[in-house]
């Protein structure tokens, strides 16, 4: 009788640090702009896998209906902060993809799709007209600097803003591009 209320406090108290490491785990995510990757995976997955693993060993020792009907519920329950957080990587996965068209019309959302556009596109070398059709037009009026405002800045302590800095050659052409801080 001792071992299965030991084993019942165990489940409990994993329980309980199941729900604190999945609300960090929305906060993280939400806060960070955190998407699908090698890690995050993972990270959302082994509690649950963990999760099951213990609680299919404890219903192996207990016989009881009563409390097979508890742990299944359990188990039934627990799959929804990893969907939650699935769901959640997903939608930052979405909006990190660049497009012209949620370039122009989400401009609050530019500093997610930069990375990804940097990655796809190559800035060095196109045309003024070209980097209009890319990325629309920009948020400065200067011949041989274009200035694309990206959103506040990422990471934890968010306190400058970004921004895209095209530089022009004396033909129109891009010769060199950062990413800046203000």
């Amino acid at each position: 009788m001792k071992s299965k209320q030991t084993t019942e406090l165990f489940l409990n108290i994993y329980v309980c640090i199941y729900v604190l490491l999945y609300i960090a785990f929305l906060f993280i995510i939400s806060l960070l702009h955190s998407s699908f990757s090698i890690i995050s995976i993972p990270a959302i997955t082994v509690p649950f896998i963990l999760l099951v693993i213990w609680t299919s060993l404890l219903l192996r020792r207990n016989n009881s209906s009563f409390r097979k009907v508890k742990h299944k519920r359990i188990l039934i329950i627990s799959i929804i902060p990893p969907l939650i957080c699935l769901v959640l990587l997903g939608f930052n996965e979405y909006n990190s993809n660049f497009t012209t068209e949620k370039w122009v019309n989400k401009s609050n959302q530019r500093v997610y799709m930069t990375d990804n556009l940097l990655s796809n596109h190559k800035l060095q070398g196109l045309t003024k007209a070209e980097v209009y059709k890319l990325l629309g037009s920009p948020d400065n009026n200067n011949k041989s600097k274009l200035i694309y405002y990206l959103g506040r800045e990422r990471g934890l302590i968010r306190i400058d803003s970004e921004q895209l800095m095209i530089k022009l050659n004396e033909e129109g052409i891009v010769s060199n591009y950062r990413v800046t801080t203000d």
